[in-house]
């Protein structure tokens, strides 16, 4: 606890700017699929598109940076699902965390639980990935290719799939910083195997290592423009 009785976490957020709900932006509470897996959806009025994160490495909806990525993206118009893809016994488990089958197939049940909403069902699907979550969205987007309209991923591991990567057809941004020459390299290989439209580009911002505000617009206001070139082109075809 900080002074003033107030977690840390709760501090982060209110410097952020996203502690309350963002205006006009109601978020829920739901469990999504067989496994009732819990997680949070924002949904604005008239979204053209609904992002599903997908941030792999035992990365919870209870994270204040992913709650503020969530809500972020909420105020640039988008309904944006924020789920746990691990039970909690499994986000410790190294071996779960690289599971890229069991990850891929909990996403799957992301997007049979969403066409079962008559609230969502009828929006593009786009992802916003992370780590070994990407990995498990392009297997997603290779095996089931008219289920992701569009793909953003932040230092991701396309290299866990390679096999797959020329069946991929969503358009996916591989986002790194400018510093990060491991994850470059991973997807300069990926690219030159891929077959749908991509895009790899690096962003100074993504080198911080205290995620604040100037990071999560700068993260959020890239993959807006993606979403928004591809989903909403969905939307409209």
């Amino acid at each position: 606890m900080q002074p003033g009785g107030m977690r840390r976490s709760d501090l982060i957020l209110e410097r952020w700017g996203f502690l309350t709900e963002t205006p006009g932006v109601p978020l829920r509470k739901v469990q999504v699929g067989k496994r009732r897996l819990p997680g949070i959806l924002a949904l604005p009025d008239d979204p053209p598109g609904l992002v599903v994160f997908a941030l792999g490495a035992g990365s919870s909806r209870l994270s204040p940076h992913n709650r503020c990525l969530q809500r972020a993206l909420a105020a640039y118009g988008f309904a944006v699902l924020l789920f746990d893809l691990l039970e909690e016994e499994e986000a410790n488990d190294l071996a779960a965390v690289f599971d890229v089958a069991k990850l891929a197939g909990r996403i799957v049940e992301a997007i049979e639980w969403i066409g079962g909403q008559r609230d969502l069902e009828r929006l593009p699907l786009g992802v916003f990935s992370a780590r070994t979550g990407t990995a498990a969205a392009l297997l997603v987007s290779a095996l089931l290719p008219e289920a992701i309209g569009a793909h953003v991923a932040r230092r991701g591991r396309p290299d866990l799939v390679r096999a797959i990567l020329p069946q991929v057809k969503a358009p996916t941004l591989f986002l790194l910083g400018t510093k990060d020459s491991v994850t470059k390299r991973r997807y300069e290989k990926s690219v030159t195997i891929m077959n749908c439209v991509n895009t790899v580009r690096e962003i100074d911002y993504l080198n911080s290592l205290s995620e604040d505000g100037k990071f999560v617009s700068c993260l959020v206001e890239v993959a807006d423009r993606w979403f928004s070139r591809y989903l909403c082109a969905k939307l409209l075809g």
